[in-house]
């Protein structure tokens, strides 16, 4: 059976442009699906997020936990997780008298949300401390979720005497001057739980560890591999040597016992542990050291029994902060490349507890090229879960007096992009050279990328070749990908961003290169300050904010104040630039005491746009930077402007317009093509530029554009060919785009998506019936009656005229009649005649068609006399042949009457 699209005639506008082995391939590829956000039900190992960026962005906040009431000075230390039923569990810690960590009488406290984080219930215990002597406390909260048993754990420290700082060695349950593991349990999704399960005895491998606590936020529970249905718990420990490594408490039988991992690291903290698409875990840790401000990595691939050393991610600044990781996707299969999406939440500073932000990656946390800020000023703890609805959830704190807790919900479209894999078979290129990179795109999300541009931000003076590529949802794409270094380019590692725009959507990753055969850069004698603009857009309207970061470095041999503040320059709002300058307050871009060839990024700036920015079209931004020695005394300045940033013809109606298509409905095969109209429509605010058009795309292959009519109309016609009635149904995807002229500004309408099915040819089933015929009364004479019978298709009209219908009388073949227009074949039949009251015979008329039958029966009779017996069917046929016997006996009295009138 070939495809099921035919080429019509050359005066049409219709296209079909696919071969017969090209729809086999189409045929066999999985349709991207069209995202809606709904409640999931549990499945795998957690509730995925909505894997789309073209929702409405949507980001909400609402406090749950005033500091000061319902007995507690002030709230501290999130953790929010998700429980098997998909009620969503927060919970804290109430600190009553004062904020302190332990020891103190501290309790954990938490609410429940049955709708997905919408409205939450009152505020309950799950550990309570005790205030009275001799005191007992709680704190620090943990959410593990054992998917296999239904069980949550909430893991806490649980302290009496001493605290972290000051606890002895010892494993005693009631040594008072332990600092201790706990956990309470619950096995109803956290309506109730049963609290004070004590593990310090199975968790600590030594007396040399001489305290330790569970690391706040949540820990997991594995889903690959050989060690599925782990459960595994970060925590850090300080050894007596005055080491502080971390150490992940392992579980392989639900909870009932744990041990320990090996210690690794130094200077580690408060650390979190995610599972990796491959099953290998990773672990991201706050440093516990003052001249560390970047997040710790280390990696497992034996469960989380052996790690390797950390390093610091130079992508994840980090004052000293808990953070929260976890994955988009949780319930994704091993290896996809929805598995490989990880979200990243901290203070992305190296200076203070402030700029909240969010990342995003799409290649297993090796490169981080999304991130949006949420709370730019004072914010410290954070913890994160993906919720049924396919939001996500984000429990955070504030910093001041009375610590409060908030909860904030949003989508992945509210990251304003989607972050795409970018992979590539070498990772080195040559100075002065042109290189061919095999690059491996893959696209996590459930929006296809169809025939789009990629884009690579290189360094001035490289240049690459443009390629385009169309992606299927969770599909990867190879293409070659030349790049061409200068003959100057520096020896070293070179990031390079691959971005797509997808009409509105964006989609961008990050490559990190490695040049060669170039000139070593030469070490920075003086101070530098580097501006980067990570997730540029193409296009800003007013009130969008782009983000700014700055590198700064100190290569002078002394400590110095770094303080950056507002330029002088023409055409920009200094007052939209927030973040940056110390005169406007928290947080800013300052840093005290930056120690000899010490550096820091600040990626707390943000630039709003306004108005007259959009009606100019971009924006120039100069900022000055000031170093100073301890005796206040200015030993660099330097201004630093912003690289202009394009705004892109914001203000042109264009980008306004929407693209719909007509909804098309089934096509049933009936033995021969028939037409499909596709109809899109564009609306925008202002008007389209001149010789806008409509691109249409069968299955993400292009078939033909038409041009957008005066009422903003564009169709095409494409003939539908037959589907045999024993070949499957199929499902094909129309995608609609606008195109604009090249000199006109570029639209940014997102694709319209239309699916219509093409159902198999029926099978053509005639039926047939025949009408019952009453009793006939032979009067001793020959009698010719007719028996009819009709045939009709499966949808009532009748069978082609001419169709030979085939009668049987008792039982032997008397005659082949044809059909009229009605369906209808008559049989003309001459009956033998009866003479005897009483005698009768039956009489079988049978109609045949094909393998159909149908038949009647019927007696002849004498004479009136003889009671003719109903007929089957008919109420009234006995009857009314009984009247016209009456009828004929009636005649032939009135005829002798009148012949002997005549006499």
């Amino acid at each position: 059976m070939g495809f099921p699209f035919k080429k019509a005639g050359p005066l049409s506008r219709r296209k079909a442009v696919f071969s017969a082995l090209g729809a086999a391939a189409l045929i066999g590829a999985a349709l991207p699906a069209i995202p809606t956000a709904q409640a999931q039900t549990g499945t795998g190992y957690g509730f995925d997020a909505t894997a789309s960026i073209s929702e409405e962005p949507k980001f909400t906040t609402q406090q749950l936990a005033d500091g000061g009431t319902l007995g507690f000075d002030c709230y501290r230390i999130p953790s929010l997780g998700v429980a098997p039923n998909g009620d969503v569990l927060a919970s804290w810690d109430g600190r009553p008298n004062n904020c302190a960590d332990a020891p103190q009488p501290n309790s954990i406290v938490g609410r429940v949300s049955t709708d997905s984080g919408a409205t939450w219930g009152e505020q309950n215990d799950i550990s309570t401390g005790i205030t009275a002597e001799p005191k007992t406390g709680y704190s620090d909260p943990s959410i593990v979720v054992d998917w296999e048993t239904g069980d949550v754990l909430n893991f806490h420290v649980k302290s009496f005497d001493a605290g972290y700082f000051n606890s002895q060695p010892g494993t005693d349950p009631n040594d008072r001057n332990v600092v201790h593991v706990a956990y309470a349990t619950s096995e109803d999704n956290g309506a109730t739980w049963v609290p004070d399960t004590v593990i310090t005895d199975q968790v600590v491998a030594d007396e040399t560890w001489d305290s330790r606590f569970a690391t706040s936020g949540n820990g997991i529970q594995l889903q690959y591999g050989a060690h599925k249905g782990r459960l595994v718990q970060p925590s850090v420990t300080r050894m007596t040597n005055g080491r502080v490594a971390a150490v992940a408490m392992l579980s392989d039988d639900h909870g009932a016992t744990w041990y320990p991992s090996a210690p690794w690291g130094n200077s580690m903290d408060e650390n979190k542990i995610v599972e990796l698409s491959d099953g290998t875990l990773m672990n991201n840790s706050r440093s516990s050291s003052g001249a560390e401000t970047y997040r710790k990595v280390s990696y497992s691939t034996d469960g989380g029994v052996t790690w390797t050393e950390p390093t610091l991610d130079t992508q994840l600044p980090d004052p000293r902060n808990n953070a929260s990781i976890i994955r988009a996707f949780p319930a994704a299969p091993e290896g996809s490349a929805q598995a490989k999406v990880l979200l990243f939440s901290n203070t992305a500073t190296t200076s203070g507890r402030t700029n909240g932000t969010i990342r995003m990656s799409c290649d297993d946390g090796q490169t981080w090229p999304i991130s949006k800020v949420f709370e730019p000023g004072a914010i410290q703890y954070t913890s994160m879960a993906t919720l049924p609805n396919g939001d996500i959830g984000l429990l955070w704190e504030n910093n001041g007096s009375n610590i409060d807790i908030f909860y904030s919900q949003f989508n992945l479209s509210w990251l304003d992009a989607g972050c795409i894999g970018v992979d590539a078979d070498e990772f080195s290129v040559t100075a002065g050279e042109s290189t061919t990179l095999n690059v491996t795109l893959t696209n996590p999300f459930d929006n296809a990328i169809v025939d789009r541009a990629v884009s690579l931000a290189l360094p001035e003076g490289w240049q690459a070749e443009s390629v385009r590529v169309s992606i299927p949802s969770g599909g990867s794409v190879t293409v070659p990908v030349q790049i061409t270094a200068p003959l100057v380019a520096d020896n070293g590692d070179l990031p390079v961003e691959f971005s797509i725009l997808d009409g509105a959507d964006r989609y961008t990753g990050r490559l990190n290169l490695t040049v060669q055969g170039g000139q070593e850069p030469s070490p920075e004698t003086e101070p530098s300050v580097k501006v980067n603009v990570p997730n540029l857009q193409d296009t800003y309207a007013t009130g969008d904010k782009i983000n700014i970061n700055f590198a700064v470095n100190n290569p002078l041999g002394i400590t110095v104040n770094s303080a950056p503040s507002l330029g002088e320059g023409e055409n920009w709002m200094p007052a939209n630039l927030r973040g940056f300058d110390p005169e406007q307050g928290a947080p800013n871009c300052r840093y005290r005491n930056l120690g000899a060839n010490q550096s820091y990024n600040c990626t707390t700036t943000t630039y709003e746009v306004s108005d007259s920015d959009v009606e100019r079209g971009y924006v120039d931004i100069p900022t000055v930077w000031t170093f100073t020695n301890t005796a206040g005394e200015t030993v660099w300045s330097k201004t630093v402007d912003v690289p202009r940033i394009e705004l892109n013809g914001t203000q042109d109606a264009v980008t306004d317009a929407i693209v719909t298509v007509d909804p098309i409905n089934p096509v049933h095969s009936n033995g021969q093509s028939q037409t499909v109209e596709v109809q899109a429509n564009v609306t925008s605010e202002g008007d389209l530029p001149a010789g806008s058009k409509v691109a249409f795309y069968l299955d993400s292959s292009p078939i033909d554009t038409a041009a957008v009519d005066a009422e903003g109309y564009a169709s095409i016609s494409i003939d539908v060919d037959n589907i045999a009635s024993d070949q499957p149904e199929r499902t094909f995807e129309v995608r609609a785009r606008l195109v604009v002229p090249e000199d006109a500004p570029r639209s940014i309408a997102r694709d319209a998506l239309v699916r219509f099915t093409v159902l198999p040819e029926l099978v053509q089933q005639n039926s047939l019936v025949i009408m019952d015929h009453p009793d006939v009364v032979s009067g001793g004479q020959p009698k010719t009656i007719v028996v009819s019978a009709k045939a009709t298709q499966l949808d009532g009209s009748p069978v082609a005229v001419g169709t030979p219908i085939t009668f049987h009388v008792n039982g032997v073949e008397h005659d082949s009649v044809p059909t009229d227009e009605e369906g209808t074949a008559d049989l003309q039949l001459t009956l033998d005649p009866v003479h005897n009251v009483g005698e009768e015979y039956e009489v079988t008329v049978e109609a045949t068609l094909d393998e159909l039958t149908a038949l009647t029966t019927f007696k002849v009779l004498a004479d009136a006399s003889e009671e003719p017996s109903p007929v089957a069917g008919s109420s009234n046929g006995g009857s009314f042949v009984a009247l016209l016997a009456l009828l004929a006996a009636l005649g032939g009295i009135v005829g002798a009457v009148l012949g002997l009138l005549k006499l």
